[in-house]
Formats: structure tokens, sequence, C-alpha cells
């Protein structure tokens, strides 16, 4: 996406001319691939920004003697391709490969790292934030030996009299930078010097928990390793903020060391969103066997209902309503419509439609309170839903977003999108549903865990397949799949065999379809 009307004119150091080797005849050590790949990401930004290309894309790629990666002149008009679709292919000119990454050396890890996210192909990841996952992965990039690397983040943009300086990476990155130079040489100084980490995290002397509200997630856990002996209260604090954000594995790093029932339930939270499904339902049953207070058994119980649908154990769901309805009586208020609202969404995962309307009908007073206003209105979207009601589906979701979107998380804010979503597509408006769908995974992606894949982007895919476009559809769907199978998640997966299904039938091959129908069918004969 362009900034505002396309460039006249292009002036980048990857563009200048001067002796280099063809990039594929250059020796590297992973490093140093590494800082070309950041280099590529760059000149996709700045190019994205001009409204230009790479006119033969890596193909005429080449290394300069001082590590400058270099093309011939890029040409007008918007590229073709997804920025993290060319971003792999440069892995793949640089690793030997673009799917798997040999090796276990760290910088081999960053690349499988970035891989990650970079393999979905539904949705544009803007090259800046590329190249912020780049410098997450691979913060050696900040040390003196790759100051080149790092001056590829300028570059000057002419608009037929005006000429504008750009810099590659966050806004709030460009804003500072820009307040040390008003050249290309002068804020290529600032980059190749020990200023520009400190400009790029603005984390001088700030501590670990106040790097994580502004999102800097890697370096709050680095704040965080060099705290001595932080009191519980502090390592609660922190963790539930990295939770907040979406940073459940640096959460569960956190948590580590933690024996706080508080800390064993964020922990089982965070186990259970990583797809870690197992590990949840083994810290869960550890909690049953503990005194919990009536508010820890409400957010336990929350996790064990979620957890337990998708596991199929009807068991441990009984169980825990059983618990929570009791606490909510006891706690009164706003506890005993929390409790309604946890008992209505196991109702609804079990098909106990009578059972979800009591709840609800209980549970009618938090529509009021902003703190869990969002939770009664998903899940009133939810029983209509399940009758293909569309339209109260985005009335009621239009509400919980209206009510609640400065409070929530967003992950909560993606399953309120994700839903809206699907009323939308029960509408019939496909358009919008995948509009919704999109802005789901755009809250998810800055999110740790599989819910990206099986969540909004196999949304995604189904919209366009039901949109008779069939691009990426089929790569979301064998992640979808690899996901579900490693948590064993029954739902998931005959979701998944009844996409794979449709998919088979708009390919015109009704029996492949068969089969996936048949699997599917299997796996819910086999859970009862």
């Amino acid at each position: 996406m362009t900034l505002s009307m396309p460039a006249s004119a292009v002036r980048h150091r990857a563009f200048e001319q001067g002796p280099s080797h063809p990039l594929a005849e250059a020796h590297l050590n992973d490093r140093q691939r590494i800082s070309l790949l950041f280099q590529g990401a760059a000149v996709l930004a700045v190019l994205e920004a001009a409204g230009w290309h790479l006119a033969s894309g890596w193909q005429g790629a080449s290394v300069a003697s001082d590590g400058t990666l270099r093309f011939p002149p890029p040409a007008p008009g918007p590229g073709n391709e997804l920025p993290q679709k060319a971003l792999r292919h440069l892995v793949g000119v640089l690793f030997g490969s673009r799917d798997r990454i040999a090796g276990r050396g760290q910088s081999r890890k960053a690349v499988k790292r970035l891989l990650e996210p970079w393999r979905q192909s539904l949705t544009p990841i803007p090259p800046n934030r590329a190249l912020a996952q780049i410098l997450e992965a691979a913060p050696f990039l900040w040390n003196p030996a790759f100051a080149v690397a790092r001056k590829s983040l300028v570059g000057e943009l002419h608009r037929g009299d005006d000429c504008e300086l750009w810099v590659g990476g966050e806004d709030g990155f460009r804003r500072r930078l820009l307040g040390h130079g008003r050249t290309i040489a002068e804020l290529e100084a600032v980059l190749a010097g020990s200023e520009a980490g400190r400009i790029w995290n603005a984390a001088e002397n700030r501590g670990a928990l106040e790097l994580a509200t502004r999102g800097r997630w890697s370096q709050a856990l680095k704040a965080w390793e060099l705290e001595s002996n932080p009191p519980a209260a502090r390592r609660l604090a922190f963790a539930g903020t990295l939770f907040d954000g979406g940073q459940f594995e640096k959460a569960l790093v956190v948590l580590e060391s933690g024996r706080s029932k508080d800390g064993k339930i964020l922990k089982a939270d965070c186990q259970f969103r990583l797809g870690r499904w197992q590990a949840a339902a083994a810290s869960l049953r550890k909690l049953e066997d503990e005194t919990l207070s009536d508010l820890q058994t409400l957010a336990a119980a929350e996790i064990a209902g979620r957890l337990s649908s998708n596991l199929g154990d009807k068991a441990t769901i009984e169980r825990w309503r059983t618990r929570t309805l009791a606490a909510g009586k006891r706690l009164g208020g706003r506890g005993l419509l929390r409790a309604h609202l946890v008992a209505a969404s196991m109702a609804w995962d079990q098909g106990e439609t009578a059972e979800v309307d009591r709840h609800l009908e209980a549970a009618r007073g938090a529509e009021e309170d902003e703190a869990i206003a969002w939770t009664w209105f998903q899940t009133l979207s939810l029983r209509a839903q399940s009758e293909g009601r569309g339209d109260e589906v985005v009335r009621v979701l239009g509400r919980a977003l209206s009510v609640n979107r400065r409070r929530l998380r967003p992950f909560e804010a993606a399953a309120l999108w994700n839903d809206l979503g699907i009323g939308r597509a029960q509408q019939g408006d496909l358009p919008g549903a995948e509009r919704a769908f999109l802005h789901a995974q755009r809250l998810m992606s800055g999110c740790e865990g599989p819910r990206r894949k099986t969540l909004a982007l196999f949304n995604l895919a189904e919209i366009r397949l039901r949109r008779g476009r069939l691009e990426g559809v089929r790569e979301i769907l064998e992640q979808s799949t690899v996901e579900n199978r490693l948590v064993a998640n029954i739902r998931g997966g005959v979701h998944d065999d009844e996409l794979w299904a449709r998919y088979e039938l708009a390919l015109g091959r009704p029996a492949a379809a068969h089969s996936h129908l048949g699997r599917a069918l299997s796996r819910l004969e086999e859970a009862g």
C-alpha cells in the first residue's frame, strides 16, 4: 500500500551502482544471510511506500564487498506478489530452501521462527511488520558488524517537486529517527551507530513491566531476566501483562518458577492457548485437588470448559460446571452472572440448547456490566449462530464491539470479529464476512499459538472457497490439519475434513471429497 500518490523516483542504497557479486555465488555465514534477508525486507518496504517493485525479483540481486544487497533499478507500479511470499523466496535463495531449514544453530532457529507466520498466503504481511519480525528473531542485527544492513532502513521518495525521507519499520521508530537527521547520510550515520537500537525500542532505563505494556515483548522478557528475585506479585503482574498481549509462550517462561494458585491458573490458560492441551489438562487436574477461592474457581472453570469441550471430556465439564455455579452463588452479583455465563458456554459446547437459554436468562444483568458484557453478547450470538440467525448474530456482536472495544484483549476481540464473520456469512454477505475474518486475522497475527491458523485463517479459507477463489486455501487447510492433529482437537478435525471435502469438490474430485467426509464421520462416532 502506498503512502499517497506513487513516487516518480526512488533513491536507496540498494539501487546504487558499483562492484558486486551475484547473490547466488556469495560465500556467507548464517548471520550474514539473515542480514541480507533484513535488507531485502527493507527494499520491499521502501518500494511499497513508493508504489514500485523489483523488476526481476531476487534474480537480479547481488552483494557488494561491504555486505550491501544490491538490485538493478526498480520499476514503477506495485508488485503482484505478497510480501511474505517474496521473503520466503529470498529465504530459499539464501538458505537453499524456503520450506525446510536444516540445522540447529541459533540463526537457523531464527529463520524457522520467521517462516512460520510467512507461510500463510491469504492476507499480506506488510514489509514494515516483517522488518520488526526479523529484528525480533535476530537481535544480533543491532551489533556493530551489521551497521550496513541497518542503513537499508533509509531511503528517499520523490513525488513531483517534493522529496520525502523514508524510514522502514514501525511508525514510532520512523518519527523518532527522523528527528535525528534531515538527509539520508545523516540518518544512515545514526543507524550505523549504537544509538539505533535504543531509538528502535525506546527502552533505555525502562523496566520489564513498562516495556510489556508498550508491546515490546522480547525486550521486556530480556529486561525481566536481568531482574534478581522479583517478588511473586510482580512476577504474576508481568506474566499477566504478557498474557494480555497474546504472548503466552513468554508468560510461561515468567511463570515457570511461580507457585501461587493464580499463577497456576494463568499457566493452564497459556498452555491451552498454545495448543498444549494435554499439559493444560494436567495443570487443571492438579488445580481440582487444591482449595481455590471462588474467583479462582471461576477463572479455572472458564479454561476447563473450553479445553474439555475440545477434548470431548464431558465428565470434567460436569465437575467444573457444578463447582462454578456453587462459587457464583456464594459470590453473588457479578460473580453469579459470570458463573452463569461460564455454564452457558459449557452447555452450548455440549449442544444443550435449553440449558444455554436458562443460564443466559439468569445472566441477563451482564449486559449492563462493561467488564463482562462482551461475554454475554458473545454467548448470545453463539446461540443465534447455532440456529442460522445471521441478522441476530451481527446485531448482537455489533453491540459487543461497541460496548467493550477498549477493554478487550486482541485475542478476545479477534474471537468477536471471527463470530461476526460467521454471522455475515449466514446473512449471505460473503464480502463482509471476508473483511471480518481478515480483521480477526490481523488481531491474532501478533499473538502466539495455533488459533490464527485454526480459526481466523481457516474461516478465511472457507469464505474464499464459497466465493470460488481457491488461492491459498490448500495451504491453510494443511496447516490447520496439522495443528488440530497435534492437539487431538476432534471438533477441529471434523471441520478440517468438511472443508477438505468442499475443496476437493471445487476441484472436481468427488472421490477424494467422499474420503474426507468418511473420516469426519469416523471422528464423530469415536467421540460419541
